[in-house]
């Protein structure tokens, strides 16, 4: 990837999630073999970052005017206790101060396992992607996918904001594909001056 191309998207909400571990996989692949598909090496993001430092903000809200969930839940057939209204998790990179330490590409991995059930304990956050990563290893060479969940990004965490007024991308990402689909690009354009929003393609 040798240059970015930024442009404005507004997010669309379409048809019935495909389920979590189709949009865990569609991640992956993304990161490990679209942008290298002519090469033999992993992916190496080749544009510099900007002058701004790269924060990450995950914000969880509730659209009350849609429901998600049915009374009953499909698979149990038992009646459904969590809030039935729509789950929105929304990824916000933003222009921060250089400081802090950057999250791993697991981390946005770890995020899919919180897109519906926001009440996700870390242990069984874990365990979701521990499941997701067999799952991929059992596709692809263990040693190239492992190396990609370890590889450092440049967005920290909560990073402080940096001051002043910036420019708002708004991404959709594709169907059933989560927020962070396009995460270097996002990294990119935060550290560029622009604040990037996103949230996941759950139907």
């Amino acid at each position: 990837m040798s240059a970015v191309r930024s442009k404005t998207v507004i997010a669309i909400v379409r048809g019935r999630n495909w389920g979590i571990h189709m949009r865990y996989l569609l991640a992956l692949v993304l990161v490990l073999f679209a942008p290298v598909a002519h090469a033999q090496g992993g992916f190496t993001f080749a544009n510099t970052p900007g002058p701004h430092g790269v924060g990450l903000r995950v914000v969880h809200q509730h659209d009350f005017s849609r429901s998600y969930r049915g009374a009953t839940d499909p698979v149990t057939g038992k009646a459904v206790t969590v809030d039935k209204a729509r789950p929105i998790q929304t990824l916000i990179w933003y222009p921060a101060a250089k400081s802090g330490t950057p999250v791993r590409y697991n981390d946005y991995l770890r995020l899919s396992a919180t897109e519906e059930m926001f009440g996700r304990s870390d242990a069984e956050i874990t365990a979701a992607t521990a499941g997701f990563l067999r799952s991929a290893i059992s596709a692809g060479p263990e040693a190239r996918i492992k190396a990609e969940t370890e590889r450092t990004m440049w967005a920290v965490r909560d990073a402080a904001p940096a001051t002043g007024k910036f420019p708002v991308v708004i991404y959709a990402p594709s169907f059933g594909a989560p927020a962070y689909e396009n995460a270097d690009m996002a990294e990119y354009l935060a550290s560029q001056g622009y604040v990037v929003i996103a949230s996941p393609s759950v139907g």
